[in-house]
């Protein structure tokens, strides 16, 4: 018995620590409230529960419960779902309107990211369960750096070459290098 909760502990705290690393508001502010960190926060729980769990499941074996990671592709992908439509409801307050590419792609990098943390989740659960939970630390330890590596995204300097540009103003036009970006009159 003593086996199978070190393994789902193991697995909790690695998937949940995953989740708490990938959780980031950046340039897009997003999520931005209280709220949407604890929606996150919530769904990185129950997603690392379902695969710190898995491992003793099959090992016991107690194959109904391996089913629930089924349900919860599912309900991760209607969460995504809700979030596409969320996403696009504020849309309709932005000034300049980001699109559809961008809202989809918001959407499928926080489905992803619950599917990273079952695999961190599931990983060290499995370490822990069929070694020690010292290498399990290691395994989740390497499962982060690979999540991270995963969600990461390019950078504008990976697909572009930049460059220092001067800035100045002719009369109210904005300029970079004499390039005229705008009027800001």
């Amino acid at each position: 018995m003593e086996r199978y909760a070190v393994a789902i502990v193991v697995g909790i705290a690695a998937g949940f620590l995953d989740r708490l690393i990938m959780l980031r508001s950046d340039y897009r502010f997003y999520p931005t409230y209280p709220h949407g960190y604890l929606t996150h926060l919530a769904l990185g729980f129950i997603a690392a529960g379902l695969g710190a769990v898995a491992i003793p499941a099959i090992a016991k074996p107690d194959y109904v419960a391996v089913t629930f990671l089924a349900l919860a592709a599912q309900q991760f992908r209607e969460i995504r779902n809700m979030e596409r439509e969320t996403l696009s409801k504020l849309e309709e307050s932005k000034l300049i309107p980001r699109g559809p590419d961008y809202i989809e792609g918001i959407a499928r990098v926080f489905e992803a990211r619950n599917y990273l943390v079952i695999l961190t989740a599931m990983a060290s659960s499995a370490v822990a369960y069929w070694w020690r939970w010292e290498y399990a630390i290691i395994a989740a330890f390497l499962c982060i750096v690979f999540s991270t590596k995963l969600m990461g995204g390019s950078y504008i300097g990976e697909i572009a070459q930049v460059e220092k540009g001067e800035i100045s103003f002719d009369a109210s036009i904005l300029k970079v290098n004499d390039v005229i970006i705008m009027n800001v009159g």
